[in-house]
């Protein structure tokens, strides 16, 4: 199925496999040619890719290279078949194409590699913030490692889920205040 197709699907909330743990939320559209519009919107269950073993707090790295080297390397820790040295390539190919900067001190490393063996969330939060591409303060890193060739781009409702997330301000102070990995996996599990 074309990705377009799937994308599309994925907004209107249908979906090949109706497996996939979903949450429900309304959004009221501000669309002024529609009075009272509603739109709902398919939120994915964020748990599903992440765990508490996925999440690393304090991170010691004072560049972009050597966040992405930690990355690697604690994606390593959670699935030893994963080719750390391709993973880590591209993820800096990635960030060399374009940014993954989302604001807010926030950045959304993302690639797929074929030592990946299924779609895994990672959370690091740096002990120090650091200088990433145009964001002078960044100190949350959300990586979403996946394989290659990826099911039914699966990674994309993740992607927005996390996105829409973002856009909460409550959200963000939560995620940046929070000081446990307990406490991180019930915030991206419960929102």
């Amino acid at each position: 199925m074309a990705f377009w197709k799937k994308f599309g699907d994925f907004l209107t909330g249908k979906s090949a496999k109706d497996d996939k743990p979903k949450k429900t939320i309304v959004v009221v559209a501000r669309d002024s040619n529609v009075p009272n519009q509603k739109r709902v919107d398919q939120m994915m269950d964020l748990s599903a890719i992440l765990s508490e073993d996925s999440i690393a707090l304090d991170v010691e790295a004072d560049s972009k290279e050597k966040v992405l080297k930690y990355l690697a390397n604690f994606a390593k820790k959670n699935d030893e078949n994963v080719d750390v040295e391709a993973v880590y390539g591209k993820l800096l190919i990635r960030e060399n194409e374009a940014s993954t900067v989302l604001g807010e001190g926030i950045v959304m490393p993302h690639v797929q590699d074929e030592s990946l063996t299924s779609l895994k969330m990672f959370v690091l939060k740096l002990h120090q913030p650091i200088i990433w591409d145009d964001q002078e303060s960044t100190d949350v890193v959300l990586g979403l490692l996946g394989p290659d060739p990826e099911k039914d781009y699966e990674n994309i409702p993740y992607m927005s889920t996390i996105a829409r997330l973002l856009l909460r301000k409550d959200f963000i102070v939560t995620l940046k205040s929070a000081s446990t990995k307990e406490k991180i996996f019930k915030l991206f599990k419960n929102s």
